[in-house]
């Protein structure tokens, strides 16, 4: 990796003439085609919402079809589901920006049981990795061996292990958000603080680096050991090769599909990078600790987590803002700066209050194609495997234009651009879809998926549409 300015590898084009979405009432079009009402299936809902006059008949049935798709993946009554090909596996991330995106506003009640029902296996699972893990690689970290293969820690836990989820502290932000939508009192301000003191002090201090002041973790959602990474000349550890995924194809029993002569970052590689988005989504949440503690008359502990969030933003913007004034991606254990922009961490940034008065427009800035805000800019070119690299994502595409809403001076542009974003993830009866592939805008991944629906919901309420 290099600091050096990196090419533009995808086709020219921004958001403007040749690349909206064209809107009438009974359908859109893009440059895939036209999706008519007809397209999308009449779905009865539980969830009531208010539709507004402006709500054509196209855009009632995709809210309907979102809030089926969030309906469809809630598990035994009691959370949710990330989408229809994810099953009962908790991921925090998918909770905690779904909630932010529009599920705290229309699903409160699910809301709260979800991230604590992901609270109480998060810490039931603790330290404890799956046998093909290779974290105890990682010095300083108290990693227990359990001997059981990656399904059965599955089957177990309900969750994925802790070198899966290094970006765990983004639940903080999401039931921070819940309460505040949701006027909650000082015993839901009071859980909330003391399960998150719990995580900081049996995970996130340990991820904590105080040379640079900065946290060690994956870049948030982008998996381990997955395409979202440089590849590397040959793996560090045999495990490595046996634990790890590329999109929705399962290489553990065929490491031959991952079959173009290099391997994957290795499980140590990611989880002792410094990512922007993670590290933003710990500037918003030990902004959340210190506000919650002033809420909870605890002035002296609100002071130590103010200082502690105004150390971390100096450390961001001293060690991952690059010259142009955007957010890199990240800086790898070797102290060199990946300067791909990526849309998390420029939307988490803007939240996180990363940006000077005057600089949010340059922070905010990713390039926006005919189908989306690439994932990374520009892609691991050397890497053909499609997910984490080579996509678009609407959720993803939702957080930066939620973001550009609050900041910008004019919000209209964004979000009409989160409504067109998102919409177009819809096109019949898998309704909202998981990804987009950047070169072609075909939709892939799982159907019905929870932070689609929950960032296009997101987008019919911002722009008026509908009422919770």
């Amino acid at each position: 990796m290099s600091k050096a300015t990196m090419p533009n590898v995808l086709p020219e084009g921004t958001w403007g003439e040749g690349t909206q979405m064209r809107w009438s009432p009974e359908g859109y079009e893009d440059m895939l085609g036209t999706v008519s009402v007809t397209d999308i299936p009449e779905r009865q809902v539980e969830r009531a919402v208010g539709m507004a006059e402006a709500a054509t008949p196209i855009l009632r049935r995709l809210i309907a079809q979102a809030l089926w798709d969030v309906e469809s993946n809630r598990v035994e009554g009691k959370y949710f589901g990330a989408g229809k090909e994810f099953g009962p596996v908790l991921f925090t991330r998918d909770l905690a920006l779904s909630g932010v995106l529009g599920l705290n506003r229309l699903y409160p009640q699910i809301m709260r049981t979800s991230l604590r029902v992901d609270r109480e296996a998060r810490f039931t699972a603790g330290w404890n990795v799956s046998s093909t893990s290779s974290l105890d690689r990682v010095e300083g970290w108290p990693v227990r061996q359990t001997g059981l293969d990656w399904d059965g820690f599955i089957r177990k836990y309900r969750t994925a292990d802790i070198g899966r989820r290094t970006d765990d502290v983004v639940w903080i932000w999401g039931y921070a958000d819940l309460l505040e939508k949701t006027a909650a009192g000082d015993d839901e301000w009071t859980w909330l603080y003391e399960n998150a003191q719990r995580s900081f002090r049996e995970f996130y201090n340990i991820f904590y680096d105080p040379s640079d002041g900065l946290y060690r973790g994956q870049a948030c959602f982008a998996d381990t050991m997955m395409c979202g990474y440089p590849t590397q000349d040959a793996p560090e550890d045999p495990r490595d090769h046996k634990n790890f995924w590329i999109g929705h194809v399962d290489v553990r029993e065929d490491p031959s599909r991952w079959d173009f002569g290099r391997a994957p970052a290795s499980l140590h590689y990611c989880v002792t990078l410094k990512a922007a988005s993670t590290n933003c989504l710990y500037l918003i949440a030990l902004r959340v600790m210190a506000s919650t503690a002033a809420r909870l008359n605890k002035p002296d502990e609100s002071q130590r987590w103010r200082e502690r969030a105004d150390a971390l933003r100096t450390a961001i913007r001293r060690e991952l803002l690059l010259p142009t004034g955007q957010l890199a991606y990240y800086k790898d254990r070797d102290g060199m700066v990946n300067p791909r922009l990526n849309p998390l961490s420029a939307a988490f940034g803007g939240q996180a209050g990363v940006f000077e008065p005057g600089e949010e427009s340059r922070g905010l800035s990713c390039p926006v194609h005919r189908w989306g805000v690439p994932l990374l800019e520009p892609f691991y070119e050397d890497n053909p495997h499609v997910y984490h690299n080579r996509t678009c994502w609407p959720y993803t595409d939702g957080l930066l234009m939620q973001a550009r809403a609050r900041l910008d001076k004019d919000p209209a542009p964004a979000r009409q651009a989160w409504l067109d974003l998102t919409a177009r993830a819809c096109r019949d009866e898998r309704g909202f879809r998981e990804l987009t592939e950047a070169y072609t805008g075909k939709l892939i991944g799982s159907d019905h998926q929870l932070w689609t629906a929950a960032a296009f919901l997101g987008a019919a309420m911002e722009n008026g549409l509908m009422q919770p």
